[in-house]
């Protein structure tokens, strides 16, 4: 049987472009996605073109859309406004709208400036001098200062408030701005990626975030710089931006944008097809059917993007066997699951990083479980349970394909004599479930940005910077994460990935189980841009 469903993802996968690691104007290469190239509704194929991105097709039709508006959609409701706070992807995608950076990192590592205009590393690769520029203003028309920017990159690295950048931006030292147009940036030690990943920290207005106090995150305030400004924020019903006059790189041709929270894929896709939201990720069910209505531009987005299976190991019975989980990566038929659960718009995903999109990843000499039932068998036996055990619950998120996929593995796992039941619950909830340890098995994802560094985000031990989902205490594993982050040449990090990679498959504590790509349509009056994690309406215009 054939491993790996291809065929859908082929045409939009590019060769891999390898950059150097620091200096002032590129980053380590993540994956390319592609540009489209077809002029009019229908399935967009890609093009070579312009590796950067996947850009939408201009409309032939002539037509005008005269629109200032755009209507879209999220699966779960916001969690935070906090961005240094949250990995959620829908919460992270209203937050790309309303803030900015100090720089803009594309899918394949290239360095775009932003608040920005140039950096410079020192010769010991311990130091950052970036270069502000002095015509960026914050949403309550206060001008942004170098003050704010090291205030902002203090603020989230800070290791002791359970930060999302503090996991993934490693070895900050400080930050200080030297006069009102630049910031030093250090670190303990040379860090490859850490220019890039300090790089996309949003930078906020120091004197709001303070003046909020606890209602930061919780209530809408105006210290972001974005393009986009909150109008409206009702995080489990709907979110509205206004375009920001005062954007430095000109106003957004769109002017309103109102994200709806429909958390049920049926009604969103019937909102989309009544015209009631312009822009939607398909259900894959849906997704033949879409694709062939020319009444709409549909795009198979590639991806970075891993869907496993997480392995409760904090000291629960009988997962500290390593046996144990090793049977049970034998137990999954990742191609079955693809096909049932996400209409085979996937590639099986022989570890956490597919090596198509993902810097450093590869399966060359790594450990690969193959489906093999009957070894997953033995190894119960083995381990003391010849006649399986009860798993207790596969836990997943409510929204999307995650039921779908939590019963086909679970199916899967009964036929090796695991028996488990399938408990579901809203996204957000799942998260702090996963985060607490209240589970036994679940299923989950992430979208791996720029190398395989970012899944130290769910592989850390919790208190070394926050919360961790899988609460990691392995030192080689550990270990495995820094050395790699230590290697400033391209090659020799991806040397020490191949190490990282090769420890993650042998402890087995999770089970990778499919690299998905995503199916977007929109207004074909719409035009589009489209990256491989997310997208920014700034980006997006009508004809």
């Amino acid at each position: 049987m054939k491993r790996k469903l291809t065929f859908l993802l082929a045409v939009v996968m590019l060769a891999m472009v390898l950059l150097p690691a620091c200096g002032s104007s590129a980053a380590p290469s993540s994956a390319p996605a592609a540009e489209t190239t077809q002029q009019s509704g229908g399935t967009q194929q890609a093009s070579s073109a312009k590796p950067a991105e996947a850009a939408a097709p201009q409309s032939t039709s002539g037509a005008v859309s005269g629109r200032t508006d755009l209507n879209l959609a999220l699966n779960a409701a916001v969690e935070t406004l906090n961005p240094y706070i949250t990995g959620a992807i829908a919460t992270k995608q209203i937050l790309f709208q309303m803030n900015d950076s100090l720089f803009f990192v594309d899918d394949v590592g290239e360095m775009e400036p932003r608040i920005a205009t140039k950096v410079e590393t020192s010769a010991d690769g311990l130091a950052y001098t970036f270069t502000i520029r002095d015509d960026v203003y914050f949403h309550n028309g206060d001008k942004l200062t170098a003050d704010d920017v090291a205030w902002s990159i203090h603020y989230a690295l800070n290791p002791d408030d359970g930060r999302t950048y503090s996991a993934t931006v490693k070895n900050y030292a400080s930050a200080e701005a030297v006069d009102a147009n630049t910031v030093v940036i250090k670190t303990l030690e040379p860090t490859a990626t850490f220019l890039k990943g300090v790089s996309m920290i949003p930078i906020l207005c120091q004197k709001e975030v303070e003046a909020a106090g606890e209602d930061f995150g919780v209530k809408a305030i105006p210290a972001s710089c974005g393009p986009y400004m909150l109008d409206k924020y009702e995080p489990d019903y709907e979110v509205v931006f206004k375009a920001f006059d005062q954007y430095y790189r000109g106003k957004a041709p769109i002017e309103t944008v109102t994200f709806k929270i429909l958390t049920d894929n049926s009604t969103t896709l019937a909102a989309f097809e009544a015209g009631e939201i312009d822009f939607v990720t398909v259900p894959t069910a849906d997704w033949q059917r879409i694709s062939n209505d020319d009444r709409f531009t549909s795009y198979l987005n590639p991806s970075a993007h891993i869907s496993y299976i997480m392995i409760n190991i904090r000291g629960i019975e009988p997962y500290n066997d390593i046996r144990i989980r090793q049977a049970l990566n034998y137990a999954i038929d990742k191609e079955a699951v693809i096909l049932g659960a996400y209409e085979g718009l996937g590639e099986v995903a022989d570890t956490w990083f597919n090596p198509a999109t993902v810097f450093g990843g590869t399966t060359d000499g790594i450990t690969i479980y193959e489906y093999n039932p009957e070894k997953a068998k033995e190894l119960l036996a083995e381990a003391g349970y010849p006649d399986g055990f009860d798993a207790g619950t596969i836990l997943c998120s409510a929204s999307s394909y995650w039921p779908k996929m939590a019963e086909i593995i679970q199916d899967q796992l009964a036929d090796i004599g695991v028996k488990c039941d399938v408990e579901s619950m809203e996204s957000n909830s799942a998260r702090t479930r996963r985060q607490d340890g209240a589970y036994t098995l679940a299923v989950t994802g992430l979208s791996i940005e720029g190398e395989p560094s970012y899944a130290e985000l769910i592989w850390k031990k919790a208190g070394e910077s926050g919360k961790a989902e899988m609460n990691m205490d392995d030192p080689e594993i550990t270990a495995a994460f820094a050395k790699a982050n230590s290697k400033i040449d391209p090659e020799e990090r991806k040397a020490a990935y191949k190490e990282l990679i090769e420890l993650m498959q042998e402890s087995a504590y999770t089970v990778p189980v499919f690299h998905k790509s995503t199916p977007f349509a929109w207004d074909p009056q719409l035009n589009a841009k489209l990256y491989m994690s997310y997208y920014y309406v700034y980006d997006f215009s009508w004809q």
